[in-house]
């Protein structure tokens, strides 16, 4: 396994979060997180675990085995992963999200300067299109208004 410490160190950068946090978070000491963030050691794969759960990632982000994030900055990578973590969360749940949704909350990942990172974000970020989305679709009543019999007013 090939860790990426450098990715780790931007990550919390990019999700706003100090080693502090990550140990109180993950149960991982501050001093063995320094390391990892060093690149004096590997974490183990249980450590790998809880640093990828807690900060909602792809652990092939952290150990570069995976070419979608070759091109992407941590930013837009942490967007991306949690993003795809959202969408999994909605999908256990029994809720998909729908193509086009995805489509437009891929699109703020890659445009927004600073996009969504973490799951509940994404979430309220998904709330707000489908609010925008149902105040720019036509009312059903726009597109089929209402017949009235001839000769009495319509309502």
């Amino acid at each position: 396994m090939s860790f990426r410490h450098d990715r780790l160190v931007k990550i919390l950068a990019e999700k706003k979060w100090d080693t502090a946090r990550l140990s109180r978070e993950t149960g991982i000491s501050p001093s063995q997180l320094g390391r990892y963030l060093k690149g004096e050691r590997e974490p183990a794969i249980d450590a790998l675990a809880k640093l990828v759960m807690t900060l909602e990632l792809d652990a092939d982000f952290l150990i570069d085995t995976d070419v979608r994030y070759a091109n992407l900055s941590e930013l837009r990578a942490a967007a991306h992963m949690s993003l795809d973590r959202y969408c999994i969360e909605q999908s256990v749940a029994g809720r998909v999200v729908p193509a086009a949704e995805l489509e437009i909350l891929r699109d703020l990942a890659d445009e927004l300067s600073e996009p969504p990172v973490w799951i509940v974000d994404w979430r309220k970020a998904h709330e707000q299109e489908i609010l925008r989305a149902s105040r720019t679709t036509p009312s059903a009543s726009t597109i089929h208004p209402r017949r009235h019999r001839r000769g009495s007013p319509p309502s």
